[in-house]
């Protein structure tokens, strides 16, 4: 490691060179990590998500729901799914924490995992 200058700006430091040149990040990951985007889509689209299983239907429950959305969870797949009354306009009621349901997986508008045509089973 070669000490190039003091840097423009006072406290900066050093500048630092090594035999692989200078690197401009400020990320603490090593560079060749950086540039390895995933492909853009779906988040969360690995085995046990939700996003993996559109178009599949699953059962489950309500962990949440408040006002128009909260969350639903099954053994299907890890964390959570949204559901909103919005897209779920035949609900003849709101969902409620331990609601057993029905529904879709499905994409929603904005790209994510939500949950269509729920169907609630019982309390």
């Amino acid at each position: 490691v070669q000490v190039l200058g003091a840097g423009p700006f006072l406290g900066a430091g050093p500048v630092l060179a090594s035999s692989g040149g200078l690197s401009r990040s400020r990320s603490p990951r090593p560079l060749q990590q950086q540039q390895q985007q995933p492909a853009r889509g779906l988040r969360g689209t690995g085995s046990r998500s939700a996003a993996s299983m559109v178009g599949a239907t699953l059962s489950g429950w309500v962990r949440s729901f408040k006002g128009d959305w909260g969350f639903i969870n099954s053994p299907s797949f890890d964390g959570d799914l949204f559901v909103g009354s919005k897209s779920n306009t035949h609900l003849g009621r709101d969902l409620a924490a331990n609601d057993q349901v029905m529904f879709q997986v499905a994409v929603g508008p904005g790209g994510k995992a939500e949950a269509l045509d729920v169907q609630v089973l019982g309390p």
